[in-house]
């Protein structure tokens, strides 16, 4: 019985006990909807770069990571359907949150190895049960590779700079596969490079702390790598990456209310926790007593960098990142309850806990059907097609994984298009005037620039055939109008 006990209480049995939960959370049910649009994009995507003619696609210019990274990975794993393609994440997400484990554990918040330990565990277990973490390690898109990356470049910094006595070439391999992570974590999302900057003056504070070699190691073979891979890449895509950037700022309107609203949204009750632990870290003397402020503006760049260039997209999805450098404080305030009043401590931390994982599973349920399912209509269209079908779609790339019996030439998507020698709206209203498309997939929800140009270009030609939850409408062309 004794014995039992001892398992139970060890860190590594409770660690493994976490990263099960999570795992478990994380590959419950993957297919609880039909593929979001940018998972169908970048299988689409994946698939064309392993066949070799990903050029038509121009995808340096509209896709926010290197297109020749995450895209043909994910299209392998998506040979399995959708379910497929969403385990890769499930994978990345439960590592990641090993990860944050070894990060917080290796911040020494407190004096006593034990507590860190603590720590470490409490952080774990809250990103398993958070929402974003949770949507993120469940949907395939790039995010969660590139965050987790971001994490390993993290830990194995972390690893370098705590190294006192290093053995040889032990201080300098570390930090070089750890800017070797960050630029992987760049690459496979343009994101993470707004932390380079403070990344990078973090990693030199401390390592002049240690002295002039840890410092010239530190330029040699961490700053000298990052910043020189960055500056190639850049350099190599300047044109492509410009025309992204320029889509990401500058929006018309002010959308600060929106963004600020989204990021606590999914942060706020760990923003709160995370500052009620700063003075308490702060109370401490010596060198530490920086650090709960670094964690408290790392957390904030994402939030920052938003409202600076006005731009409210993905950032729901990129609290995560404000999530790595929050849940340590947040799990620091959650141990000094637990050593200091067991059982009041450990009565508000379970109610707590249980708070955030009701709060997170509602907001998890939210987020996954925040997109219309297109199962059945997919499943009509499956129906009624053959093999020489012209279609346009509003889900292009959705209808190419759906429907693989129809040339990928025949499906037009919405965004770009050429038709004798005109395009876009003048292409596709020319092309339905003259009966080109025989089936039309419209999605009344999808409110873009050709919606009103298809509607206005049916009148003729077309017959409703199929209509699904009054937005998703098949028209087909009338037979003697071809």
């Amino acid at each position: 019985m004794k014995r039992l006990r001892h398992i139970i209480k060890s860190p590594n049995s409770l660690l493994i006990a976490i990263l099960l939960i999570s795992f478990i959370m994380r590959l419950y049910n993957l297919n609880y909807n039909s593929p979001f649009l940018d998972e169908a994009q970048y299988i689409v995507l994946g698939q064309k770069v392993l066949a070799g003619h990903w050029q038509e696609a121009d995808p340096f210019s509209w896709v926010g990571g290197m297109p020749l990274l995450y895209p043909p990975v994910v299209a392998i794993f998506g040979i399995f359907g959708i379910v497929g393609a969403r385990f890769l994440n499930v994978i990345f997400g439960t590592v990641s949150v090993y990860l944050l484990y070894e990060f917080t554990k290796n911040l020494q918040l407190s004096k006593k190895e034990e507590t860190n330990e603590s720590i470490g565990l409490i952080a774990a277990s809250l990103l398993g049960i958070l929402a974003i973490p949770l949507y993120l390690s469940r949907l395939a898109i790039y995010d969660l590779p590139s965050f987790t990356f971001f994490l390993v470049g993290l830990v194995l910094l972390q690893k370098a700079l705590l190294l006192q006595q290093p053995k040889l070439w032990q201080r300098e391999n570390r930090f070089f596969f750890s800017s070797l992570f960050f630029l992987l974590s760049l690459l496979t999302k343009y994101t993470t490079f707004i932390f380079f900057p403070f990344i990078l003056l973090w990693a030199f504070y401390t390592s002049r702390k240690q002295g002039k070699e840890a410092l010239k190691q530190y330029i040699k073979y961490f700053a000298g790598i990052l910043i020189a891979g960055t500056l190639l890449y850049f350099g190599w895509r300047f044109d492509a990456l410009l025309h992204f950037l320029s889509e990401q700022v500058g929006a018309a309107q002010n959308q600060s209310p929106q963004i600020i609203t989204q990021f606590a949204q999914y942060s706020l009750p760990i923003l709160i926790l995370a500052i009620l632990a700063l003075p308490l870290i702060m109370l401490r003397k010596g060198r530490q007593t920086l650090l709960p402020i670094m964690l408290l503006l790392g957390a904030l760049i994402v939030p920052i960098v938003h409202l600076i260039t006005n731009n409210v997209k993905a950032i729901d999805q990129q609290t995560f990142l404000s999530l790595i450098f929050l849940l340590p404080l947040a799990a620091y305030f959650f141990t000094f309850l637990l050593e200091r009043a067991k059982v009041i401590g450990g009565f508000i931390v379970a109610v707590v806990f249980i708070g955030l994982f009701i709060t997170s599973q509602v907001q998890l349920q939210k987020l996954q059907k925040s997109w219309s399912n297109t199962e059945s209509i997919m499943n009509y269209l499956k129906s009624n097609t053959t093999n020489h079908e012209k279609l346009l779609s509003f889900e292009d790339d959705i209808s190419i994984l759906a429907l693989p019996h129809l040339k990928e030439e025949n499906i037009v998507g919405i965004y770009t298009y050429t038709y004798k020698d005109v395009s876009d709206k003048n292409a596709y209203n020319k092309a339905l005037k003259d009966g080109y498309f025989d089936l039309i997939l419209f999605n009344d929800e999808r409110k873009v620039d050709i919606s009103s140009t298809v509607k206005n270009s049916l009148t003729n030609h077309y017959n409703e055939v199929y209509k699904e939850d009054h937005h998703f409408i098949v028209y087909k062309l009338r037979k003697g109008t071809e």
